[in-house]
C-alpha cells in the first residue's frame, strides 16, 4: 500500500501555463487547479494508492467557486474509495470546507477552530483626494458598475451593498452548508463561532471535527513503520482518460490587448493575441473534437473581450464548446463566457457585471502645486481628452458617454444574442451587477451548476461518445535556452535573482493598484 502527500499552498490558479516561464526567475508558488484535475484522475486509477494526505497551509488562497470545483475532486477521490487524510494548524472556514471530505482530520494539540465570518470592505479616498485637489471623472453604465467608488464615493452606495451582500450570504450559504451535511453538525456550529467561539485541539477531537489531535510528520512516522511507501504524482503532462481527443482551455487572469503578462501593471493579465492564437489552434487542430473554456476573470479591455469572444464563435462553428466559470466571471470574463452553448458556474461564482466604467484623474491643480508644468501643441479640440492635466466640460463627457453607450449596447445585444434575451430582459440583469452563480442561473445568464466533469459529459453527449481523453491547455511554455543556463546556475544565484523578482513584482502589484479593474479591487477580496 502507498500514500501520496499533496499541498494546498499558495494561490490557487487554474493553470500554470499562460505565461512562459523563466526557470531563472519564476518561483513555483501557485497551485494549478488543471494539474489538481489530472492528479484526481491519476489517483483514481492507481490501485495500489490508497491513503492521500493533504496538507492545509495557513497561506493558500482560492476562490469559493475555485473551492467549489476542488470539492468535487475530493468527493470524487472519495467516491473511488481513497482513504483521504488532512492536516491544518489551524482550521476557518476553507480549511473546514476541506477537511470536511476527509475521512480523517488531523491537528496539533496548539491548534484552533476559529471563524469570525466573512466580510467584504473597501477604503474611500474622496476626501483624501479632495484635500490635494485630485479630481476624478467616472463615466459608466450603470448604476450597480461600481469600480470607481472607492474614488468617486465616500461609503458604499446602496447598489454596491445590495449587490455584494447577496454575493457574500451565498457563499456562506454554500461552504457552511457543505461543512454542516459532510460532518453532520448542527446547524448553530458557525452562528456560536460567529459570535467569538473557539475550538481549541481537545474540544475540537471531543465534537469530532476533527478526528486526532497529533503534529503532521506523527502519521508519517506511523505509516512508515507500517511499511507504508510515499508515491510522488509524476504529470509528464496535463491529460486523461482515453478515447477521441477534447481540450480543456484556461481562462485567468485580466483581459488586455495584446500579449499576455504575468508581470504587468495590472498584475498576471491575459492579452487577446495571446489567447486568440490558443482558440485558432484548437479550432484548427483536427485531433480536438470539442472544447471547455474554463474561465476566471474579472475583466478588462472590452475590446480585447471583443477579439475573445469572436474567435470563440469562429471555433463553435466547428466543434460544440462549453463553458465552466470558476471563480470569477465577470464583465469581460462573462463576455467572452457567452459564446458557450451551455455556461456551467459554481453557486458562489461572481458572474454578470455586464457594465462598462471609464474612470479618468484630473491632477493639474495637484501637479502645479508641487511645480510640474504642462505645456505642448496639439491638433485637434479633444487630442489630450484623455490626459490628467484637462479639466473636462460638458462636451467632453457626451463624447465620452458616446462611447461607453456604445460599447454598453453592443454588450448588451452579445447577451441578448447568445441568450436568447429581449432587450428589457437583458437590461433587466444587466446594469453592471454581478450575481452569484446560483442568482445567475435563476436570472437566465448561466445555464447549471457544474465544473470540468459536468462539461466533459455533456461534450459526451454531444459527439456521442462513451469515453474521451481530456487534454489541458494552453500547453506549457518555457525558454530552452533559459532551462539550460538554468541548470548550469549556482544555487545561490538563482535564488538571489528570485528574491530581486519577487520585489520588483510586489512593487508592480502596489502601482498596479491604481490601474486595477473593478473585479480586481473588490472580488479579490472574496478569496479565503
Amino acid at each position: 500500500m502507498k500514500y501520496a502527500k499533496i499541498h494546498f499552498k499558495g494561490r490557487a490558479v487554474e493553470s500554470k501555463n499562460l505565461y512562459k516561464t523563466n526557470p531563472i526567475f519564476d518561483q513555483d508558488k501557485d497551485f494549478s487547479l488543471d494539474r489538481w484535475k489530472v492528479m484526481v484522475e491519476t489517483i483514481i486509477e492507481k490501485k495500489s494508492l490508497q491513503k492521500i494526505y493533504f496538507i492545509l497551509d495557513s497561506d493558500f488562497q482560492i476562490y469559493p467557486g475555485q473551492l467549489e470545483e476542488l470539492g468535487r475532486g475530493l468527493k470524487k477521490l472519495k467516491n473511488h474509495g481513497k482513504t483521504l487524510y488532512c492536516y491544518g494548524k489551524n482550521y476557518e472556514i476553507k480549511a473546514l470546507f476541506i477537511a470536511s471530505f476527509c475521512h480523517h482530520r488531523i491537528m496539533p494539540e496548539d491548534g484552533t477552530i476559529l471563524d469570525l465570518g466573512s466580510s467584504m470592505k473597501r477604503n474611500y479616498y474622496k476626501g483624501l483626494l479632495d484635500r490635494f485637489n485630485v479630481k476624478v471623472d467616472v463615466y459608466r453604465k450603470k448604476e450597480y458598475k461600481g469600480a470607481a467608488d472607492s474614488f468617486r464615493s465616500e461609503k458604499m452606495e446602496q447598489e454596491q451593498r445590495e449587490a455584494y451582500g447577496l454575493l457574500l450570504k451565498r457563499v456562506r450559504e454554500t461552504l457552511e452548508g457543505t461543512v454542516i451535511q459532510n460532518l453532520s453538525l448542527s446547524k448553530d456550529f458557525f452562528e456560536n463561532l460567529k459570535h467569538g467561539k473557539t475550538l481549541r485541539a481537545a474540544e475540537a477531537l471531543e465534537e469530532k471535527i476533527v478526528t486526532k489531535v497529533a503534529y503532521q510528520e506523527d502519521l508519517l512516522r506511523i505509516w512508515k513503520l507500517d511499511k507504508v511507501k510515499e508515491e510522488k504524482i509524476k504529470l509528464q503532462d496535463e491529460v486523461y482518460g482515453r478515447g477521441k481527443k477534447v481540450a480543456v482551455l484556461s481562462f485567468d487572469g485580466n483581459i488586455i490587448d495584446g500579449e499576455s503578462q504575468k508581470r504587468g501593471m495590472m498584475g498576471p493579465s491575459i492579452g487577446d493575441y495571446s489567447m486568440v492564437k490558443e482558440i485558432e489552434g484548437l479550432r484548427e487542430d483536427k485531433k480536438i473534437h470539442g472544447v471547455v473554456f474554463k474561465v476566471n476573470s474579472g475583466g478588462g479591455s472590452a475590446t480585447a473581450s471583443a477579439e475573445i469572444y469572436q474567435a470563440l464563435l469562429k471555433l463553435k462553428e466547428k466543434k460544440p464548446l462549453v463553458v465552466v466559470q470558476t471563480g470569477v466571471a465577470g464583465s469581460g470574463g462573462y463576455y467572452i463566457s457567452i459564446p458557450g452553448s451551455k455556461i456551467y458556474t459554481q453557486q458562489s461564482t461572481i458572474t454578470g457585471s455586464i457594465g462598462v466604467i471609464s474612470m479618468l484623474f484630473y491632477l493639474k491643480t495637484f501637479l502645479e502645486d508641487r511645480g510640474i508644468a504642462n505645456d505642448g501643441v496639439q491638433d485637434g479640440d479633444y487630442a489630450d481628452i484623455m490626459s490628467v492635466w484637462r479639466k473636462r466640460d460638458n462636451k467632453d463627457e457626451a463624447l465620452i458617454m458616446n462611447e461607453i453607450d456604445h460599447i454598453y449596447k453592443g454588450f448588451k445585444a452579445k447577451v441578448a444574442k447568445e441568450r436568447g434575451f429581449s432587450k428589457d430582459k437583458v437590461e433587466a440583469v444587466a446594469k453592471g451587477r454581478i450575481w452569484p452563480g446560483m442568482d445567475g442561473i435563476k436570472q437566465g445568464i448561466c445555464d447549471e451548476i457544474g465544473g470540468v466533469d459536468d462539461a466533459v459529459l455533456h461534450l459526451k453527449e454531444a459527439l456521442g461518445e462513451e469515453k474521451l481523453q481530456v487534454s489541458f491547455y494552453p500547453k506549457k511554455k518555457e525558454n530552452l535556452l533559459l532551462r539550460y543556463f538554468a541548470s548550469h546556475t549556482p544555487g545561490v544565484y538563482s535564488e538571489s535573482i528570485n528574491k530581486i523578482f519577487a520585489i520588483n513584482e510586489e512593487l508592480g502589484n502596489i502601482h498596479g493598484k491604481v490601474m486595477m479593474t473593478e473585479e480586481d479591487i473588490l472580488f479579490s477580496e472574496f478569496r479565503l
